[in-house]
Order: structure tokens, then C-alpha cells, then sequence
């Protein structure tokens, strides 16, 4: 990985924009490849720069770490992930002081050991919401807070093929596309916003903000992105990523930087109740 090798944790500070978080995560071929992932991760990335993490952190499913070394200042206290192959390159990246292989309805720490936690479009994946969610609780201290992005239940209804079929009056296609995409993305959890401050409060957790990122527009080009048109288009690139052209990366890095980041920079940051993800923040109860 030729250009993730050059990636230094001192370039990143302050409270990234969406488009400079999308040009660190376009600095690692794993996702300049997959352009997709970066165009969310970016929307998401604003905002939890944002948030207050008072440590220590846990961050839950923290993957390959590399959204959280394109968002944060520096190391999170500690990282876990089911999947222990990708905790390596969050090691490399040095994104967590500590990781370590746990399930999210059986992590392995103390009663209130962590005064934040966050989790970046996690636990709409995780069978067992009840279990997970009380799990999330036990391990935030009284008084903590819990910051989380999940789709929202306006995600299948903000899909462009969606979009279309609904302008061709065909409603029940239009929802049928979505389901279909969120049943393929494993979207077991997909819950309206008074569902998730239920759940939530169902663990303790009171719900202190709840607002949805991913616009229209956003979606509009996340949908391109993931289209099969698109990717039939981008194969050329894929074929050649073996090969660590270093000119191709540079060639390919411009022409994406070129034309998504001035959408994202122009799209609206959140908004109380559009959008096809929705982030919240839970304080656990000091009782």
C-alpha cells in the first residue's frame, strides 16, 4: 500500500471539513478504490470532530481504523472489532492506544469504565439490539455519553433508483429497491427516530440529540457511486490497483477530489428530520 505508507498522524488537527476528511481517507488505496465508503465517512467524520469524547473512549467496531485517523486529533483510548483482521492496519495507523477482538453484546471491560463511546454505522448491523444496546450502557460510566450513526428508516426512500421509480409513480417498486438494499447491506436494525430513543432509553441511555446527516443530494451521489453503471465505469481502476501505479493513484485521487468534494462542502450539514442516516447522542443515567 504504497500511499498509505506516507500517511502521517501530524496532518491531522482541529475540526476537519467533510471534503478534507475525504481526501485523508482517499490517501489509503483501500478506500481511493472504493470512493463510495469515503463520500459517507466523510458526512459522518464532520461530525463526530465535533463531539465533546471526554476519556476515556471506546469505540465500538472501530474496523481498519482509518475513519477515526481521518477524523480525530489523535488516539482513542481503545478500539474493538469483531473481525480481528481488520485490527492490524488500525495498529499500523496507531489510530488506538489499545484494540483488542470483542463482541459488542459481550465486550470485555468493567462496569463504567468509559466516559464516551462512539459507534460509526455499527450497530445497525448487530443482531441482538436489546443485548447490545444494554451491553453499550453497562460499560459507560454514569453520566457519559454514547455517539452513534445509524441509517435512518428514510434510507431505502432516499436511494436515487428509488427516487426515480417514485417520479415514475411507481411507489411499490420504489419501495421494494429499498428494501432489497438494506436487506444486502445487513441493515437488521433500521429503526424511525422514536424507536431509537426507545431503545435506547430501554438501556438507560436518554437521548440528548438526534438529528440526520446525508441529504438528499449526498444520497443522490452515494447511489451513483454504488451503481452499476459507475463501478463498470471505475473498473479500469480496480483491475490496475495490484500494480500500485502511483501515477494512476495520483490521476484517479484528482479527478475524485475534483468532482465530489465541492458537492460535499455544498450539501447541508445535518438537518432535524431529512436525511438517510440519523446520529444520536445517549447520556447514561447517573442513577
Amino acid at each position: 500500500m504504497s500511499t498509505a505508507a506516507g500517511m502521517s498522524r501530524t496532518e491531522i488537527g482541529g475540526q476537519p471539513s467533510r471534503g478534507e476528511i475525504f481526501r485523508r481517507m482517499l490517501q489509503h488505496p483501500r478506500y481511493l478504490f472504493r470512493p463510495w465508503i469515503p463520500i459517507v465517512k466523510a458526512v459522518e467524520g464532520e461530525v463526530f470532530a465535533r463531539q465533546r469524547l471526554l476519556p476515556p473512549v471506546l469505540d465500538v467496531a472501530c474496523g481498519d481504523g482509518i475513519f477515526a485517523w481521518a477524523t480525530y486529533g489523535g488516539a482513542l483510548d481503545v478500539g474493538v472489532d469483531l473481525d480481528a483482521r481488520e485490527l492490524p492496519e488500525a495498529a499500523r495507523l496507531a489510530t488506538y492506544r489499545h484494540l483488542a477482538v470483542a463482541d459488542a453484546r459481550a465486550l470485555p471491560f468493567p462496569a463504567g469504565s468509559f466516559r464516551s463511546l462512539t459507534s460509526v454505522c455499527a450497530v445497525e448491523h448487530m443482531d441482538g439490539l436489546s443485548t447490545v444496546l444494554h451491553e453499550l450502557s453497562r460499560v459507560l460510566a454514569p453520566g457519559g455519553r454514547l455517539f452513534m450513526t445509524v441509517p435512518s428508516d428514510q434510507f431505502g426512500d432516499l436511494l436515487l433508483a428509488s427516487r426515480i421509480w417514485r417520479a415514475l409513480r411507481c411507489p411499490g417498486r420504489a419501495a421494494a429497491y429499498g428494501a432489497r438494499k438494506n436487506a444486502r447491506s445487513h441493515h437488521v436494525n433500521v429503526l424511525s427516530t422514536a424507536a431509537w430513543h426507545m431503545a435506547l432509553s430501554g438501556a438507560s441511555l436518554r437521548v440528548v440529540e438526534s438529528t440526520h446527516l446525508l441529504s438528499p443530494s449526498v444520497m443522490a451521489l452515494w447511489s451513483l457511486t454504488t451503481s452499476t453503471p459507475f463501478k463498470l465505469a471505475f473498473l479500469p481502476f480496480r483491475l490496475v490497483r495490484e500494480r500500485e501505479w502511483l501515477w494512476v493513484e495520483r490521476l484517479l485521487r484528482r479527478v475524485l477530489l475534483a468532482g465530489v468534494v465541492p458537492l460535499l462542502d455544498r450539501a447541508p450539514a445535518r438537518d432535524a428530520s431529512v436525511g438517510g442516516y440519523l446520529f444520536l447522542t445517549a447520556e447514561k443515567s447517573r442513577t
